[in-house]
């Protein structure tokens, strides 16, 4: 995700060279004690079919940018020439990714650490299933206060106690996040040379990280949080979530304290530009990026163990957003979230419910679906490894007229841009992740 890599689709490859003699190159030394890992044959896995994208030469660090008026819309395009000096991590040809370790909690025994974690796994798993249990709760109120007094009465004030909270994030508890690194050996791409040049920037540049896949219960998305705060706290921004998600006990609250604000379109805006998120904006906080799950709700019906699916190629209004906020656009991608839950067989996008559920749920912007994981329980998770990598930014021009002039060629443009990345991103990184047969299924 290093911010000073601005490459476009279609730039143009550099005369050959002649020849040099190859020297043994060492190997790139990390302070960070974490772990890293390595494929075998890095040189294969940027070796992909040609339909999947158009070829880009080797990742430079520009030199230079200029734009040309387009008198026909009024837009300006962006031309960025290459340089030719070489990027270690991210953008170099070899993939590797790197152990994350909980500093906050390495003065705790191991199995304390563990025992907490999963504490707050349990919990968090269980919170989501209050979205599907509180339609039915609320129908039943009237039975259950007839025959159940007390306990309906003691269920409805611990409701109310919960959403009348304060809407605040609670900078603390991203911390909490880091004591699942253990449970799922989560590891990510960025070496501390990435992470240095993106803190570097971040005050200058604003990165909008698409995020993929949703997954049933996006529990990649606390662990974004997590490694956030701890590696990149500069760019720790706000987060976005369905209005149902917000209001729904425990999971509203916890999704406030990670500082998540609304998904429309106005609010997500509202962060980019006015540095407005309720929850941060309540602790004194302007927020300046956004991380968001991209394919949305869609995602969790096409959630699917050894199957790698994103829902965007429909998709335009972060493309958009980009445009009229000059955002950049990361492509990111967790290997291992569709593995945390298992959907029941007739609740998949194409089984015997999902088709119809699906699309229901998906207009009421809710992800209602049947799952399970360990011992056949919705709370408690697979432990697949989990890596999160993140791709090159799609670097974006700011449309400088009215956003509804924004011109189709231009979002279209962009957004293959995003799709090209992201594949590239994939494939790369596929094989280190453990997942070297993987294909990418872009709907």
């Amino acid at each position: 995700m290093t911010t000073q890599l601005q490459v476009v689709a279609n730039a143009q490859p550099q005369p050959q060279q002649p020849q040099q003699p190859q020297q043994p190159q060492q190997q790139h030394q990390q302070s960070d004690p974490n772990s890293k890992i390595s494929p075998q044959q890095p040189q294969q896995l940027l070796l992909l079919p040609k339909e999947h994208y158009s070829p880009i030469p080797n990742f430079h660090v520009p030199t230079t940018t200029t734009t040309e008026s387009n008198a026909q819309h009024g837009q300006h395009l962006e031309t960025i020439n290459q340089g030719t000096q070489q990027m270690h991590g991210l953008h170099s040809t070899k993939a590797e990714i790197y152990k994350c370790l909980p500093q906050a909690w390495l003065g705790v025994p191991p199995s304390i650490r563990k025992v907490i974690g999963w504490i707050y796994l349990v919990i968090f798993c269980s919170s989501f299933g209050f979205i599907n249990i509180l339609p039915a709760m609320l129908l039943c109120v009237p039975y259950t206060w007839l025959y159940f007094p007390k306990t309906s009465s003691t269920i409805l004030t611990f409701f109310i106690i919960t959403w009348l909270l304060p809407r605040r994030e609670w900078v603390a508890f991203r911390k909490l996040g880091q004591l699942w690194y253990e449970i799922f050996d989560f590891h990510c791409n960025l070496s501390d040379a990435d992470r240095e040049a993106v803190m570097e920037t971040a005050s200058s540049k604003q990165y909008i990280v698409c995020s993929h896949p949703h997954s049933i219960i996006p529990l990649h998305a606390v662990l974004w949080s997590a490694y956030c705060d701890q590696y990149l706290p500069p760019i720790y921004g706000f987060g976005c979530s369905a209005e149902m998600a917000k209001y729904t006990p425990v999971l509203g609250n916890i999704l406030n304290w990670l500082a998540s604000g609304s998904a429309t379109y106005k609010a997500l805006r509202a962060g980019l530009v006015h540095g407005y998120c309720p929850p941060a904006h309540n602790n004194g906080r302007q927020v300046h990026h956004l991380f968001i799950l991209a394919g949305g709700v869609a995602e969790i019906f096409t959630c699917s163990m050894n199957k790698h699916v994103i829902v965007y190629r429909k998709r335009r209004g972060l493309i958009r957003l980009a445009l009229e906020t000059g955002a950049c656009l990361v492509p990111s991608y967790t290997f291992g979230a569709t593995e945390l839950f298992h959907h029941d067989s007739f609740a998949t996008a194409t089984g015997l419910l999902g088709s119809k559920v699906s699309k229901f749920w998906r207009k009421m912007r809710v992800g209602v679906t049947f799952f399970h994981g360990q011992f056949g329980l919705p709370i408690i998770p697979y432990t697949p490894r989990v890596t999160l990598i993140l791709g090159e930014p799609v670097v974006v021009e700011k449309y400088h007229g009215d956003p509804s002039t924004i011109p189709n060629e231009l979002i279209e443009q962009v957004h293959q841009q995003y799709l090209q990345r992201f594949t590239e991103m994939f494939y790369k990184y596929r094989t280190v992740c453990g997942y070297p047969n993987a294909e990418l299924e872009i709907q």
